[in-house]
């Protein structure tokens, strides 16, 4: 579940009025921003945006809602995403963001207005799609449109007789609390909670609600037993499981009830990775061996996460078996449900990828493996739900699983819902949500409850009949890079498609690509495939701040990643617009700032946003075992000799060259290595000056700051070609 220790959160200040300068709220809110500190931002933009005070020019206001909408939506607040989408598509200006009308949407169904968001769905469908990245969101948006009007048949088709309450606060807090299960009267789960290091007494880092949260394994006693009263949730007393400042939780029983499975997590180059561990169940509540053990690494791969251990009893093959959750390679996409069987105290057989039926593209977690029904319950991003995540059910026959069914409401909701559980005597269970009414440290759906219910009867009914306007083929999975589509934020608003372009001075066209040997070759579909893929993408420019990286340096490679720059660069947008336009009088500066704000905006972020896209495709294609070559040129303004351009050129590169290396934690670097991709630098590209464009270096605002200046300093993509072909250079 959320552990978002990135979340520097200021809510708790005492801020009741407009008590700073509207340039210092809005300043911090586009800081937070820019950081993918979305509670943070959120909280200064909502601030900024209620005073009556504000005044800002109709564009700057839109950009305003614009981002505050954005930080709802990363937040789980689509009450409020929802409104502040609406502002920008009612402003006029809605064209200046990318695909904000498939985030409306999105957030129209997180709140349960299914029909207006089926609306919104089709309309963007009719949109075209020109980019792979805009093909997935097309993708995602069919989805969500079936799961629309599933979620209005589902709607009108409630189980009125199941009971589903939310439990007590003795386990239930402020923060996320998830993955419940009895181990006899007691009730065992996971919650998040504040652990503050202390450094010379003081508490050291508090960064506010959301500061130092870790996960931790709890117990309340006596939760199953109606005649005693529940103890207030505490930690395991076991420092095998729970060590202070490190993340444990999502245990579990084994089927004997001897061991207790549990997942312990650790930040490994900005990203979590789970373990999965058992430990030997001792009598008595809260009680566990003094050392754990960790599963093998045929379970525990080293380049993967392992987390939500469930067990269960096949009882074809007559075994128990391990069901747990992993990014690992050889699955469907995201997260993928695996099984193992239980070979001896700690081995397991090679887990085995539960298919295409139950894994999709994106996410599936928190497996439950019901014994008596031989049923597989689990939640899912992807099938068609009412919310994020919701619960599904699959039935074990005949040793394949059946196609899963969304089990309905009142289980599955508009909000996030997983963890669903069944326990002893097959009358009671539990699940987790972050459904309106939840106990929240912000917003309305920031964190997970647990909540019980009685079943009326067992198995859980099967969903109704979808009418046939829901029928739809699933589309062919695919490995995503995240599990909501949506362009990178940082540091600035997304990107977005290009409107109709305004009447303005336009750049030197970029120059054709180098043409390229082609010797007769076969080239399978694949190949093929892959080179039309890659090719429909280019050219693509990635721009430089005067200089850059290195500014000086007489190098030609560097250590800086072109991300590093790109940070940089789009953070000077304000210095860009008050150099270049202080020169032009009163009246024309609005037009002048508009081509620069658009340079921003189009072709700066846009491109960064394009260049992730060609990333994924270059490593979809060399995943498949396609071997390539990628031809970049390097460019530059002219203000300096044509010796020192040349180094310039070559520094650019070679940030670009390193934001390749470091992609997704280092997944092209391997093929790099082995010559699988192979970078070709072509010449210097020789810009002409454009007519009317200082190359003057006293002359800074023209020869820097201005859009025709700006757009010769960059690195092209110029072409994708077979490894094995030679490129001239």
């Amino acid at each position: 579940m959320k552990n978002p220790s990135w979340l520097m959160l200021l809510l708790f200040l005492g801020i009741s009025s407009y008590s700073f300068a509207q340039k210092k709220e809005i300043k911090t809110a586009n800081e937070a921003y820019k950081n993918k500190d979305y509670f943070t931002s959120g909280e200064y933009y909502r601030i900024a945006l209620s005073s009556s005070k504000l005044k800002l020019s109709p564009e700057k206001l839109a950009e305003l809602h614009f981002r505050y909408a954005e930080s709802s939506r990363h937040t789980y607040n689509f009450t409020r995403a929802c409104k502040s989408y609406k502002k920008v598509l009612e402003s006029g200006h809605k064209d200046r963001f990318a695909y904000i009308d498939y985030h409306y949407a999105y957030s129209l169904k997180h709140i349960g207005k299914y029909e207006e968001a089926a609306q919104e769905f089709e309309a963007f469908l009719n949109t075209e799609s020109t980019t792979g990245y805009e093909q997935k969101l097309h993708d995602y948006a069919k989805q969500e449109l079936i799961a629309c009007r599933l979620s209005v048949h589902l709607k009108e088709n409630p189980d009125n007789l199941m009971d589903v309450k939310q439990i007590n606060d003795y386990v239930n807090t402020k923060h996320s609390d998830f993955a419940p299960h009895h181990i006899g009267n007691d009730l065992y789960y996971s919650s998040l909670m504040h652990e503050r290091q202390l450094e010379r007494g003081r508490v050291r880092d508090d960064g506010g609600a959301f500061a130092n949260l870790v996960g931790k394994v709890m117990y309340s006693k006596n939760m199953a037993n109606k005649d005693e009263e529940p103890s207030r949730g505490s930690q395991v007393p076991n420092k095998a499981v729970n060590i202070k400042f490190e993340n444990s939780g999502n245990s579990t029983l084994s089927t004997d009830g001897q061991w207790m499975y549990y997942t312990k997590c650790k930040p490994v180059e900005n990203k979590m990775v789970c373990k999965l561990f058992k430990i030997k169940k001792l009598d008595g509540p809260g009680r566990f061996a003094a050392k754990a053990l960790e599963l093998p690494v045929n379970i525990n791969t080293p380049e993967a996460t392992c987390t939500h251990p469930r067990l269960g009893f096949d009882s074809t093959l007559m075994k128990e078996v391990l069901f747990f959750v992993s990014d690992r390679d050889g699955g469907q996409g995201g997260l993928d449900i695996w099984k193992a069987t239980v070979t001896g105290e700690n081995t397991y057989s090679d887990p085995v990828n539960l298919g295409p039926l139950v894994n999709s593209r994106d996410d599936e977690a928190t497996p439950f493996f019901h014994n008596t029904t031989q049923s597989l319950y689990f939640s899912s991003k992807w099938h068609p739900g009412l919310g994020g995540y919701d619960i599904f059910k699959s039935d074990y026959v005949n040793g394949d699983w059946t196609e899963p069914r969304n089990v309905g409401i009142p289980l599955n909701s508009a909000a996030n819902d997983l963890y669903f559980i069944i326990n002893t005597g097959d009358t009671t269970g539990y699940f987790a949500s972050n459904r309106p009414g939840s106990t929240t440290l912000v917003g309305e759906s920031c964190c997970n409850d647990i909540y019980s219910l009685v079943l009326p009867k067992l198995p859980l009914s099967d969903m109704p009949e979808l009418p046939e306007i829901i029928a739809m083929n699933d589309p062919e999975p695919e490995p995503e890079p995240d599990p909501i589509p949506e362009p990178e934020p940082t540091p600035e608003p997304e990107p977005e498609p290009e409107p109709t372009p305004e009447p303005e001075p336009i750049p030197e066209p970029e120059p054709d690509p180098e043409p390229i040997v082609t010797p007769e070759l076969d080239i399978t579909e694949l190949e093929q495939n892959a080179l039309d893929e890659l090719n429909s993408m280019l050219p693509l420019s990635l721009y430089f701040h005067n200089d850059q990286p290195d500014p000086g340096s007489r190098k030609e490679t560097t250590t800086v990643t072109y991300s590093k720059t790109y940070n940089r660069y789009t953070g000077m947008e304000e210095l860009y617009v008050d150099e270049h336009t202080a020169q032009y009088k009163r009246e024309e500066r609005p037009k002048v700032q508009k081509k620069i704000e658009k340079f921003f905006e189009k072709d700066i972020r846009a491109n960064y946003a394009k260049m992730n896209d060609l990333f994924e495709e270059l490593q979809k294609a060399l995943d498949g075992g396609v071997k390539l070559q990628l031809a970049i040129r390097g460019y530059t303004s002219p203000r300096a000799s044509s010796e020192y351009n040349k180094r310039l050129a070559h520094r650019r590169i070679s940030s670009v060259r390193n934001e390749l290396s470091q992609y997704k934690d280092a997944v092209l670097l391997k093929y790099i290595q082995s010559g699988a991709l192979k970078i070709v630098e072509l010449p210097l590209g020789e810009t002409k000056v454009p007519e009317g464009v200082s190359d003057d270096i006293h002359d800074p605002r023209n020869s820097i700051y201005s859009v025709d200046a700006s757009s010769q300093r960059k690195v092209n993509f110029e072409v994708v070609e077979l490894e094995r072909k030679e490129l001239k250079k």
